[in-house]
């Protein structure tokens, strides 16, 4: 392919040419393709983290990923190394949190994340157990022929209890026996603000007394309460609980030699009433209770009896 005219050759060509011999010569720069778009240039990590833009967990899990066996980095991911104070620590604060690179917990974190005043109770296996009706008495324990404990009586309770966090400044409700109302604050059954409008409702719709609205649907016999008492608590401290609903009742009855059947209505939704068991609440040592007693009323104990049927 011949040369191309040049631009001061042009000038000497007869005019009939001379247009033509510069769109030859234009017509490779017309033609070349347009420049790409701008876009955002890839980051030079070790660039990047000498300039603190990068944190140095994040450039070392790079490191790996692209092969590198340098010793100097094998020295590096297994001897801490104390990073300075400088931008690396404010890059770290600022970095994205993508899931990739975990931000560290300040101290002043720690000291804000809630503490519960019955966690060392809560945290006790056996008080799971307790929720779920389990006798923990040793006359009521079943034990083999060496005297390892085989199971435990297990009636009442909960269905499949799960955590639950009573925060300061509830409401709870709870029926009590013939005991200074104090002493039946420290029990561990109680009922949140909803769930006792369930009773009164169910009361009501049906018109029958609170403390038989009660045995029915927390499946409480009266041999183990009287249900003479209705103590209503603030919580003032956070507290841990057990939170299910009611499990069927099979005891035996006061004064005879047959049991007492009361199985539960879970089914219904009008009669699901979820129960809290608050372990831990006896043996508490503060000066300050963590519920506190806002309203005692004490029930006639004939009225949670009337209509209750043995079956």
């Amino acid at each position: 392919m011949p040369d191309l005219p040049s631009p001061r050759h042009i000038s000497t060509l007869p005019a009939a040419v001379r247009d033509v011999a510069r769109l030859i010569v234009t017509l490779p720069t017309r033609c070349r393709p347009s420049p790409r778009p701008n876009r955002r240039p890839t980051p030079d990590l070790r660039t990047a983290r000498l300039r603190g833009a990068v944190p140095p967990t994040y450039l070392r899990h790079s490191e790996l990923r692209s092969g590198c066996r340098k010793a100097g980095v094998r020295q590096r991911l297994s001897t801490p190394t104390s990073e300075p104070a400088g931008p690396t620590r404010q890059a770290l604060s600022s970095f994205p949190a993508n899931g990739s690179v975990p931000r560290p917990m300040r101290p002043e974190s720690l000291s804000a994340m809630p503490q519960f005043a019955n966690s060392a109770a809560f945290d006790d296996t056996r008080s799971r157990l307790l929720a779920l009706g389990t006798d923990l008495s040793p006359d009521k324990t079943l034990l083999d022929a060496r005297g390892n404990v085989i199971a435990h009586a297990r009636t009442g309770g909960m269905l499949d209890p799960e955590r639950h966090v009573l925060c300061a400044k509830s409401t709870i409700y709870r029926f009590g026996g013939s005991r200074p109302p104090l002493d039946i604050a420290k029990g561990g059954w109680w009922i949140e603000a909803r769930q006792f409008t369930l009773l009164l409702n169910f009361a009501i719709s049906h018109d029958i007394y609170l403390g038989l609205a009660m045995r029915l649907l927390c499946l409480v016999p009266p041999e183990w309460s009287d249900a003479t008492v209705l103590i209503r608590g603030r919580v003032d401290q956070d507290l841990l609980a057990w939170r299910g609903l009611g499990n069927s009742v099979v005891t035996p009855m006061t004064g005879a030699k047959t049991l007492v059947r009361m199985p539960h209505q879970n089914d219904i939704s009008a009669r699901r009433v979820h129960q809290l068991f608050i372990p831990g609440l006896a043996d508490l040592t503060s000066p300050l209770p963590p519920i506190a007693i806002e309203d005692v009323r004490h029930l006639d104990p004939s009225e949670s009896l009337l209509g209750f049927l043995y079956l």
